[in-house]
């Protein structure tokens, strides 16, 4: 599948806090201690419980695997420009910027991808088309790499080829829509004439995104989409690091399973890091594992909060056609189950809140679930029950969930859930 970096992924996250992303994984829940409760002695003496460990115990957590391509071990990038772009000095930096940072080791280096350069930018002279379309640029791209144009590099297995359309043009994508309004860019790949892969990246001039502006609304989409193309480049014919593990495969439908789609929605993933411009947090399955964000880099102080659903059922659910067993909560249309939920952080924080999401309604369907709570606000260790009820079945063969938990107007993460009978 192509990666799209979704322009509405930062207003999802806004709109749930305004309104109040291998193998499978086997790991059960654990019982959870009440930090509150005293234990009585036979002499009427009391101790203190064992205190709660952080994180406290919780479900597993997802895994992106790979589907057996290979990723970059020298990723290159060829910035392609049309002329006179204001921002294309502001790019060139950003991206000059990434090479040797700590930054992009933390999202990629587990992955096997190696430190990223950056190549002499192609300027155009010709003007930008108005509009185009994913099929159009491929077409485009492959001629430009037909080897009679000397101001382009020769394709070879680890460049990106990264093209800055202008805010004039349009990009019409079949699968996922248009540039600016469903994705805020891409990458993907196609072939020369001689059947050569090609890896690209495509990076429209969105003049908002999410919360961004300028040159922050670019580096933004353009940080998530060059991580994945380093990761997954292969992605229509010899696919990487896409594929979350079964248990957790309704990730796959949202957030999407490349490792920067799995930290698309969550408001404090897009820190200033590269100079001075907005980038994009990646997963890391050896963050998760230990416990904490595993949206990295995790910023020096920054205490990971969530809440994961406790999920035991085996469902199944039928992604784009193929049916696969997977961990949810059976509920039958009409009825309703109750489930718990465990609150976990990896350091001492304040409460925060959760809400349970429709993740369709949100989306813009109609609402396929009903939720309620015994109780909304928590911490570490306390473990507090959603009751769910299931109004109408789903596209997938059931309904996906949010678990969102919320500390302030910026600083929220999320957990996905899947409802079938």
């Amino acid at each position: 599948m192509r990666s799209l970096l979704a322009s509405g992924g930062l207003f999802l996250a806004a709109s749930l806090a305004f309104a109040c992303g291998g193998s499978s994984s086997t790991e059960q829940p654990q019982p959870v201690t009440d930090a509150g409760a005293d234990t009585d002695l036979p002499d009427g003496g009391d101790v203190d419980a064992a205190p709660i460990p952080y994180p406290a115990p919780h479900q597993a957590p997802p895994k992106v695997g790979t589907y057996g391509g290979a990723t970059l071990a020298k990723p290159k990038v060829i910035p392609i420009f049309f002329q006179n772009d204001a921002l294309q000095t502001d790019l060139e930096k950003f991206m000059s910027g990434l090479a040797g940072t700590s930054y992009w080791k933390a999202t990629t280096a587990e992955y096997g991808v190696g430190d990223v350069s950056v190549g002499a930018s192609v300027v155009l002279t010709e003007a930008a088309p108005t509009s185009t379309t994913s099929t159009a640029i491929e077409t485009w791209l492959a001629g430009k790499l037909d080897g009679t144009h000397p101001e382009f590099p020769a394709i070879d297995a680890n460049n990106v080829y990264t093209v800055f359309f202008p805010k004039e043009t349009i990009i019409s994508e079949p699968n996922f829509g248009t540039s600016c309004q469903s994705y805020g860019g891409y990458h993907s790949e196609t072939k020369d004439k001689n059947n050569k892969p090609i890896i690209y990246a495509v990076i429209p001039r969105c003049g908002t995104f999410g919360s961004f502006t300028g040159t922050d609304a670019v580096t933004s989409a353009l940080s998530h989409e060059l991580i994945e193309a380093a990761t997954d480049p292969l992605v229509m014919t010899d696919p990487a690091y896409s594929l979350v593990d079964k248990d957790h495969i309704i990730w796959n439908v949202m957030p999407l399973g490349e490792i920067g789609d799995m930290c698309t929605y969550e408001p404090q993933n897009y820190p200033k890091l590269i100079a001075g411009f907005a980038s994009t947090k990646a997963w890391s399955n050896a963050a998760a594992a230990a416990g904490h964000d595993p949206c990295v880099p995790q910023a020096k102080g920054e205490v990971y909060f969530n809440a994961s659903p406790v999920l035991t059922d085996t469902v199944t659910a039928n992604i784009y056609g193929t049916k696969i067993p997977t961990k949810g909560v059976k509920i039958p249309v009409g009825q309703s189950a109750t489930i718990d939920v465990q609150l976990f952080s990896d350091a001492p924080t304040d409460d925060w809140t959760v809400q349970a999401v429709d993740s369709t309604y949100v989306s813009g369907g109609a609402k396929e679930l009903d939720f309620s709570w015994d109780k909304q606000l928590g911490n570490n260790g306390d473990v507090l029950k959603l009751t769910i009820t299931r109004t109408k079945n789903g596209q997938y063969g059931g309904s996906e969930f949010i678990i969102y938990s919320q500390k302030g107007p910026n600083l929220a993460q999320m957990w996905f859930g899947f409802v079938a009978n």
